[in-house]
């Protein structure tokens, strides 16, 4: 090899390595500035996001949760999810007439999103609730319990349609649940 087919080799490998040096600084700048202009507020230990609805609800960023050896979900009954400022059914609706649904983000207006599903050490948890089928992701909505023991929930399901390139087939909507089951809840605050 010449030394001009060297130099052009070694040129071309320190111009993709440069260039994907690039793309990474571009991509940690992007998410900072996503940070940076963050309308996240924190309330009593629980971050909510302002999503840029019409009624200005703020809604946790994620479902109430713990950590004890890890992360947990926190599941409640209903009459311990009800002493709670938990959405509405009417907030919900909200969010479904507002709001984009993307694998594991409902995300609002404003760009803001509130997210599930994954455990912040990357692992999915599949089961969110007693009695809810895998990947049924139930939340407790405030409303009328039923002769049936049944209090309204939301439904956001994620399937997972291909496993190559990991696509996901969106549900969203709201049913009803044994209210004695235990599920995750997400809160909700008026804009002061």
């Amino acid at each position: 090899m010449t030394k001009e087919e060297l130099a052009t080799q070694y040129a071309g490998q320190k111009a993709e390595d440069l260039a994907t040096l690039v793309q990474e600084a571009y991509l940690k700048g992007y998410e900072q500035g996503c940070l940076d202009t963050s309308n996240t507020v924190t309330i009593d230990d629980v971050a909510y996001v302002d999503m840029g609805l019409p009624s200005g609800t703020l809604w946790s960023k994620t479902p109430l949760e713990y950590s004890n050896y890890g992360y947990k979900q926190r599941l409640l009954s209903y009459s311990e999810a009800i002493q709670l400022p938990i959405p509405s059914t009417e907030q919900w609706t909200e969010i479904l007439d507002y709001c984009q649904f993307f694998n594991f983000n409902i995300i609002g207006p404003s760009g803001e999103r509130i997210s599930y599903g994954w455990a912040p050490s990357g692992y999915l948890i599949r089961n969110l609730g007693e009695g809810c089928d895998e990947m049924r992701n139930m939340f407790w909505l405030k409303g009328e319990v039923d002769s049936n023991n049944k209090a309204p929930t939301m439904i956001y399901d994620v399937k997972r349609i291909d496993d190559i390139e990991w696509r996901f087939r969106n549900y969203k909507g709201s049913s009803r649940h044994f209210i004695g089951y235990r599920l995750p809840v997400f809160l909700v605050r008026n804009k002061e």
